[in-house]
């Protein structure tokens, strides 16, 4: 199941993200890092299956609006 829209954090500290691989299924993590900007693009090889995951996180500067994970080749 390809995103996870709607995800609201508070704060703007480095915050530990879970998301689910869009090839597997299974549950990975990531850091957010607020000094990376209001748009946040990188891929990020699955821990299980090592294939490539296209992150995505949006912020408006004190929350996390959204956060994707898509294929990076779909």
């Amino acid at each position: 199941m390809p995103g996870n829209d709607g995800l609201l954090i508070t704060g703007l500290i480095e915050e530990d993200l879970s998301f689910e691989c869009p090839y597997c299924g299974e549950e990975n993590f990531t850091r957010h890092e607020p000094e990376g900007g209001r748009f946040q693009r990188f891929v990020t090889d699955c821990g299980v299956c090592c294939r490539p995951i296209l992150l995505q996180i949006h912020s408006d500067g004190t929350d996390i609006i959204s956060f994707q994970a898509d294929p990076e080749n779909p």
